[in-house]
């Protein structure tokens, strides 16, 4: 009787082994074959970190662009500063659409063969989109963006006359919460038709 007991003893103790070794075995063929997760939260949550609207107002040198690298010792360019008030609505992350008022804070003047010329400049309203491809996430929760824009206006005042335009920024923007922030951006505004060109520079609110 005892040696049976034994046998049955052995018996079941080889069989919970066996069934042990079996189960971490299954355990760790599903650990091999599992997805790695990376603890990336924070990242991810900057990375999607999608805003609504961004306000900003800029300012740049407008030069004329069929006179840009062509000087002569008979013509001198001087800059006319405009104001630029942008906003923009964020379609998806990457997709915006914008609307820009270019003012004029003064005239347009040169000076061609010793002689003094100015002439008044109109404000200009356009829209278009914007897209921006390329966005970094630097430390803490700072991005970097290269934007671009595509752009059609017309003249307040004037001749009334459809401006196209391209624009083109680096955005360095901050975030304090999930979706608003403080930024600023140095570009090139080129508005053809009026022919004015210049760099670009301001800052911006996104909320």
């Amino acid at each position: 009787m005892t040696v049976r007991v034994r046998r049955a003893y052995l018996a079941f103790a080889c069989m919970c082994s066996c069934n042990g070794l079996a189960t971490r075995a299954r355990a760790q063929t599903s650990d091999a074959t599992a997805p790695t997760a990376f603890h990336t939260s924070d990242s991810a949550q900057r990375l999607e970190r999608l805003s609504l609207v961004e306000f900003s107002v800029g300012t740049y040198q407008s030069f004329d662009s069929t006179k840009v690298f062509r000087y002569s010792d008979d013509v001198e360019l001087l800059p006319t500063s405009v104001a630029a008030f942008m906003v923009e609505y964020f379609v998806t992350q990457y997709w915006r659409a914008t609307f820009v008022y270019d003012l004029p804070l003064t005239s347009e003047q040169r000076v061609v063969a010793g002689k003094f010329e100015e002439r008044s400049l109109p404000s200009v309203m356009s829209g278009g989109i914007e897209w921006a491809p390329f966005q970094f996430v630097l430390r803490g929760n700072t991005r970097l963006e290269l934007e671009g824009m595509a752009l059609g206006g017309v003249e307040l005042g004037g001749d009334a006359r459809f401006v196209p335009g391209l624009m083109g920024r680096v955005h360095l923007s901050a975030y304090a919460a999930d979706t608003t922030g403080f930024g600023v951006y140095l570009g090139v505004h080129h508005m053809f038709v009026v022919n004015r060109v210049g760099p670009l520079y301001g800052v911006g609110y996104r909320f």
